[in-house]
């Protein structure tokens, strides 16, 4: 017997009436994505950036954390995956900080952000550090921090499952 949360995962799954290809261009921009773009470009322009000030912009917009020349590739998945959550009849909520998709009575905290590398090194003593490379893949993540699902941009994964396993799953 399969409960109707299942059920309804299994029908999102097996709908074809929503395509989830990230366009080349932003189109259609959702008013939640022209508000992250516009807060995103005001971060940018900040020259001494606190805690505050951007607690104060992430409090209000979808939380995306990438470099100027993956922000376009950025907000267009986020672009899509918005305009689903919203045509499913589900809501994008902001609380304490982070952000939050609600379906079905359940919030799940989701983000977009640039992948980095860790390169660990050693020195000449045997002393080791590491230090962080961004790289050019976008990780969608999805759940609390201790048990997260996450996504890494490629270009031969289907989003439509990818973002359906990551909020639902």
């Amino acid at each position: 017997m399969t409960s109707p949360f299942h059920k309804r995962i299994y029908e999102l799954k097996n709908d074809p009436t929503f395509s989830f290809n990230v366009p080349l261009k932003l189109k259609n921009p959702h008013p939640l994505i022209l508000k992250t773009k516009k807060g995103l470009e005001s971060l940018d322009k900040l020259i001494k950036s606190n805690y505050e000030t951007e607690r104060k912009i992430y409090n209000e917009i979808l939380h995306i954390h990438t470099d100027l020349k993956l922000r376009n590739r950025a907000l267009r998945i986020m672009n899509v995956i918005i305009s689903y959550i919203f045509k499913q009849n589900h809501s994008i909520v902001f609380e304490y900080g982070n952000c939050y998709v609600e379906m079905f009575g359940q919030k799940t905290e989701f983000y977009l952000r640039q992948k980095y590398n860790r390169i660990r090194n050693t020195n000449e003593r045997g002393w080791s550090n590491q230090s962080f490379v961004k790289s050019n893949k976008l990780e969608f993540r999805a759940g609390p921090s201790y048990r997260h699902k996450s996504w890494i941009d490629k270009e031969n994964k289907n989003l439509k499952n990818i973002f359906l396993i990551s909020l639902l799953g």
